[in-house]
């Protein structure tokens, strides 16, 4: 919540009916964190009051993500440093004339509920795979495919045999699908000498706003459910000088800031950029709040 948001009388900041309606918004919505920022200090006016999840107020978050078209956050987004975005990164190439002219997709059905209306409110997996099941059209382009297809027996179409990030290398175009929040998996098809085809989303990673459309990837889902057809036809009518340097360049952008020594760096930067902003108050803070 940013007090920017509410009209000042005067132009100015009073605390005292901001803070009454700090407390009424968090035990109200469900609101666990309020940040103020006065002459160039952070504070916590509500830190420890209950919410409407009867929990307490913690400090400001280092998330991994958050759904961006809500804007006015302040969140320190940070890179995940274990688990499956890391195990087995590296980058990985195949002979640019021996890859196939399509575009490669597997993963599971899941979906988020943050969905365009322009796109009927479609989930972009299941929307694409049953398209390359009962279209051959579609599948001259596109090799889409659920790995546990059982979930979705009305789309009417089979499972496909699974297909690894290193495996996709293979073909020229990586579709990247957002699932229960972002794609994790973004980081791996950048590293490969692939072009990645990226579905717009709802959803930003530390890293997505340093990525820039046609230079490191091509966008799509940006119009409507079907416009990735155009941008392949378009594409492919282009010299492959052009496709291959969009290759290069994301997959240049991975191994300088995606590998796990790039995140590690970053992480610690961002936390010292962050302890910058508490000035001298850093020691006193956790002191008193900062519990074992």
């Amino acid at each position: 919540m940013v007090w920017r948001d509410r009209v000042a009388c005067g132009g100015k900041l009073e605390m005292g009916p901001f803070l009454e309606w700090a407390k009424y918004v968090t035990t109200t919505t469900g609101t666990k964190k309020i940040v103020i920022i006065k002459d160039g200090k952070i504070g916590f006016p509500v830190e420890g009051q209950e919410t409407i999840w009867n929990e307490t107020c913690p400090g400001p978050c280092h998330g991994l993500l958050l759904a961006h078209m809500k804007g006015g956050h302040e969140d320190v987004l940070v890179p995940l440093l274990a688990g499956m975005q890391l195990q087995g990164w590296g980058l990985h190439s195949y002979p640019w004339e021996k890859k196939i002219d399509k575009a490669i997709f597997r993963g599971s059905g899941f979906c988020h509920a943050k969905r365009f209306s322009y796109t009927n409110g479609a989930c972009s997996r299941t929307y694409l795979a049953a398209r390359v099941a009962n279209n051959p059209e579609w599948r001259e382009h596109i090799d889409a495919g659920l790995l546990n297809p059982g979930r979705f027996k009305s789309l009417q179409f089979n499972g496909s045999f699974p297909v690894s990030v290193e495996d996709s290398a293979h073909f020229r175009f990586t579709l990247n699908l957002d699932g229960i929040t972002a794609s994790s998996r973004l980081s791996k098809l950048l590293a490969l000498n692939s072009v990645v085809l990226k579905q717009a989303s709802p959803h930003v990673e530390w890293y997505y706003r340093s990525l820039l459309p046609n230079v490191h990837y091509l966008p799509f889902w940006d119009h409507g459910r079907d416009d990735i057809l155009c941008v392949l036809e378009q594409r492919k009518r282009h010299p492959d000088k052009i496709l291959k340097k969009i290759a290069q360049n994301g997959q240049a952008f991975a191994y300088h800031y995606l590998r796990p020594a790039a995140r590690r760096q970053y992480f610690i930067e961002a936390l010292k950029e962050y302890r910058e902003l508490f000035g001298s108050d850093m020691d006193d803070y956790i002191t008193q709040h900062v519990r074992a």
